[in-house]
């Protein structure tokens, strides 16, 4: 990491205004504390392409030469720009909470081993309120990921089966109506 990757950062928590957020050594007894305090989570991936290409050059309608070209290439900063990202939360592609929690499990774990590349870079920062606590990684630096991830995990009420716990549930008795199973 270099300093325009921290610039970068800087730019990502103004951009989500997210104030506060405070450089984290991320650990499993982290994670474990989370997920025994919140019940509910999501996640993102924002990722960045690692070069420029043809189709660049034909999408920006720009009349370059190939001079321009090599100049425009050669100063491009694939870190600067976020071309797509994936949510994953309750609700989307058919996900489940559990299932979002299993998946953010194995991200972070995934994750944490990055944090041991270089001890001087720091890539998990924490933003925690009443109400939930925002992690963010910085990856996009690196060349196998070239993504940055946010966690989210905060409470919400339920109105899930007592039995089941499913959103829907017409087989048990009580579940067709809906119930506040939160304190």
């Amino acid at each position: 990491m270099d300093n325009k990757d921290y610039e970068y950062i800087q730019k990502e928590f103004k951009k989500q205004k997210e104030e506060g957020m405070k450089r984290i050594k991320f650990t499993k007894s982290l994670l474990d504390s989370l997920f025994n305090k919140y019940n509910s989570y999501s996640y993102t991936e924002l990722y960045y392409d690692s070069e420029t290409d043809e189709d660049d050059r034909n999408y920006k309608g720009e009349n370059m030469t190939d001079e321009q070209w090599e100049e425009y290439k050669n100063n491009y900063d694939s870190r600067s720009f976020n071309n797509w990202w994936d949510p994953y939360e309750e609700g989307i592609w058919g996900f489940t909470n559990q299932r979002v929690k299993k998946l953010i499990i194995d991200e972070l774990n995934t994750l944490k081993k990055y944090q041991y590349i270089n001890s001087n870079d720091i890539r998990f920062y924490m933003n925690k309120t009443e109400e939930k606590v925002n992690i963010y990684f910085y990856g996009r630096d690196l060349e196998d990921l070239q993504c940055d991830y946010w966690f989210c995990f905060y409470k919400q009420k339920s109105n899930k089966c007592l039995i089941c716990e499913k959103g829907s549930c017409w087989k048990h008795p009580r579940c067709g109506e809906k119930q506040n199973i939160s304190k």
